[in-house]
Formats: structure tokens, sequence, C-alpha cells
């Protein structure tokens, strides 16, 4: 194995001390950010066995599935869709990593902050457009359809 594989795999499993769910959550922002321009085609909550999972899928508008997004371990979610909006367009889709406490989380997060006060570090997913979502979770996977990386 080539030094620079070794140190990829490394990376991937934390043995240099790396935070893997903070690279996870860097890692899916960036998969995610091109979908600004895309439509959110489904969303689900499901809640099995006391877990609860949001699932957000993002396609191209005619019919072409784009990425899903899964977030499980759900902490806070907020759905604000006026009734006359029939199209779920994405002006932003971003999501940002939440330090466990006492680290600083980004702007905005005043609303949950105070709620979500001593967990472990999560996941922050907000699309927004004329409908918006909210979304905090303990994990999150992101599959785009004939993406080599899969999550």
């Amino acid at each position: 194995m080539s030094g620079t594989a070794e140190a990829a795999d490394a990376f991937s499993d934390g043995a240099f001390g790396y935070d893997t769910f903070k690279v996870r959550c860097a890692d899916a922002a960036y998969r995610l950010a091109p979908l600004a321009g895309h439509f959110v085609t489904r969303i689900a909550l499901d809640s099995l066995g006391g877990q609860d999972m949001l699932e957000v899928a993002v396609g191209d508008g005619a019919g072409t599935l784009e990425a899903t997004v899964r977030l499980g371990g759900l902490r806070h979610l907020a759905i604000s869709k006026p009734a006359e909006i029939q199209d779920c367009f994405v002006e932003r889709i971003a999501l940002h990593h939440l330090p466990k406490a006492p680290e600083p989380w980004p702007a905005g997060t005043a609303g949950f902050a105070r709620r979500l006060y001593g967990l472990d570090e999560l996941a922050w997913l907000r699309i927004e457009g004329p409908a918006e979502v909210e979304a905090v979770a303990a994990e999150v996977t992101v599959r785009i359809p004939g993406s080599p990386a899969g999550d």
C-alpha cells in the first residue's frame, strides 16, 4: 500500500485523531452544495424502535433522483412550506457540523441550541427556498446514485 493510500485509510479511520464525524459532515456538505437549483422531491419521517429518521430526496424536477439525505437520531426538525407552494425549489442546501459542548456552534443555532446543550456532536441540515427544512441529528448519510463514494 502506498503512503498516500495508508494516510487516506488512517484519516478515514481516525487513526491520526481526526474527528471522523466532523469529516463526514464536511464531506456531506461538499456533496450537497451543488444541489442548489434542484427540487425536494420527497420528505419522509420514520420512527422505528425508538429511533427517528428523516429522509430527504432531492431531484432535478424531471424525475431524476440526484441525492438522498438520511438523518438519524433526530433532535430538531422544522418544515416551513406556504400553502400556495407546490414545488419545493432548493435555493441553498447546507450541512454543518455542530461540535460537542462547550465548543461554539455556527450562527443561526440560537433557536434550538439551549434544548440540545450537553449532547454529543450533531449534524445540522438546512434547505432554503420557498419551502424550508431544518433538521439536527446525531447521524448523517448522503447517497448520490452512481457516486463511487456511496455514503
